[in-house]
């Protein structure tokens, strides 16, 4: 037990602040990020989707602008991200389950890597409705971009001010018609203190989390199969927690893009 304990503390010391008991989101998120495979390419993401059920025109539009501004109905855009949210929550509970077999070793493992296919499957559900691409293959990740990334997750973990970080998003998109962050005149005052409030307690349940996988992996092979099936329904219930909003916000409605 005394090497778990070492294991998980040593886990949480990097990931926390020197003045803050609880896990850093920030230095989880980035260090999420740097994991091959973690950032996802937008158009190339968009593009294969959408080809498997609609004609190429229509998929350029989809990629230069977002696949609501090309009329793509929502039930077709569910269906799609039902989809990939299926394929990432197995090929994470696999992964699960393998380091879960290994015991107290695998909580180093599974926790970034755990967080490399939530950011995974964050990505793939924002482009489908409706945002543009998130500046990700940068060595630090800027201010702003991270309070988007720290909302996106907030609304994962089912954290009310992640819902009106969204809606502060949304309308800032919808109003400007903007097809990059950029462009879209994001106030950093506007956006900071609710990404900071989303930090603040998504910290304290990540805390939480890490301390259950600890548990999970106590003892070998049986840990496993306890590992994946919660990675199983964790990770499945954050991408719908996510999804949910997504699908009903006018930036993911063609109703929005009409004149």
């Amino acid at each position: 037990m005394s090497t778990i304990n070492d294991k998980l503390n040593s886990l949480l010391d990097l990931l926390s602040d020197p003045e803050n008991p609880f896990v850093d989101p920030s230095v989880l998120i980035s260090t999420a990020l740097k994991i091959p495979g973690a950032v996802i390419n937008r158009d190339e993401f968009l593009r294969r989707e959408l080809l498997k059920l609609l004609p190429l025109g229509i998929v350029d539009n989809a990629v230069e602008h977002n696949p609501a501004y090309a009329g793509i109905n929502r039930r077709i855009i569910n269906e799609i991200a039902n989809k990939v949210i299926q394929d990432e929550t197995k090929k994470v509970s696999s992964l699960s389950f393998l380091t879960g077999a290994a015991g107290p070793a695998g909580i180093f493992a599974d926790i970034p890597q755990y967080f490399a296919f939530l950011m995974r499957i964050m990505q793939k559900l924002v482009y489908l409705y409706g945002f543009p691409a998130l500046e990700l293959d940068t060595e630090t990740i800027d201010d702003d971009t991270m309070s988007m990334l720290m909302i996106f997750t907030g609304l994962m973990f089912g954290i009310e001010k992640a819902e009106e970080g969204l809606q502060t998003l949304v309308t800032s998109f919808t109003n400007d018609g903007a097809s990059t962050y950029a462009a879209a005149g994001l106030v950093r005052a506007s956006l900071y203190p609710l990404a900071k409030e989303t930090s603040k307690y998504l910290g304290f349940i990540l805390s939480g989390q890490i301390m259950s996988e600890s548990v999970s992996k106590a003892i070998p092979l049986i840990g496993g199969g306890i590992s994946g099936g919660l990675t199983w329904f964790t990770f499945r219930r954050c991408a719908v927690r996510l999804k949910k909003p997504l699908a009903e916000i006018r930036l993911s409605d063609p109703k929005t893009y009409r004149p």
